[in-house]
């Protein structure tokens, strides 16, 4: 969806990706985080902040696998897309979450 805005509750920001194509599935998947209140974490932090394409193939490349949250996207360090491997048309994700000590009750 490229840099299509993304939702939650009071917060609007604009998201980032290699894919300018917003079909009709992107723009459930948008309508869907908007009802929900969720965030998509792809384009939008450290480590994927421009929103590489997660789908590489001969017939072209998009995004199409998604980092989907109702947390708090500052709770994460970062998302990575890995180079695609012989073995799938699809690129490995990985989502780093925050460590954070248990605190006492």
């Amino acid at each position: 969806f490229g840099n299509a805005p993304w939702y939650h509750s009071s917060v609007t920001r604009q998201r980032n990706s290699y894919d300018s194509v917003v079909n009709k599935s992107g723009k459930e998947l948008l309508s869907l985080c908007r009802g929900l209140g969720l965030y998509i974490i792809n384009g939008w932090i450290r480590g994927d902040s421009l929103g590489r394409c997660t789908y590489n193939s001969a017939f072209g490349t998009s995004v199409v696998d998604y980092a989907i949250t109702d947390m708090d996207p500052n709770t994460f360090n970062a998302f990575t897309v890995k180079q695609q491997s012989f073995l799938s048309d699809h690129c490995q994700t990985v989502l780093y979450i925050e460590d954070r000590p248990a605190t006492a009750q």
